[in-house]
């Protein structure tokens, strides 16, 4: 159930890079997308991704699993 998956509470100063990442992705969103724009895209998912892992402490085994899982 939902009630089952750990949320972190963290302070609003470590909300700011995740909050700054979004925030870019918003923007390219809402220009022409191109290739170039796809890879930008790609690279600040692929940064929201690394600091979720470092908010929950995941080993680099962990970090692994999700991005095979990821993948497909």
């Amino acid at each position: 159930p939902l009630k089952e998956i750990p949320i972190k509470v963290i302070p609003k100063d470590e909300q700011q890079p995740f909050i700054n990442l979004v925030d870019h992705i918003l923007e390219i969103n809402s220009a022409k997308q191109n290739q170039k724009t796809k890879a930008q895209l790609a690279e600040l998912e692929k940064q929201i991704a690394h600091l979720d892992y470092d908010l929950y402490d995941l080993s680099n085994q962990e970090r692994e699993l999700v991005e095979n899982f990821k993948s497909g």
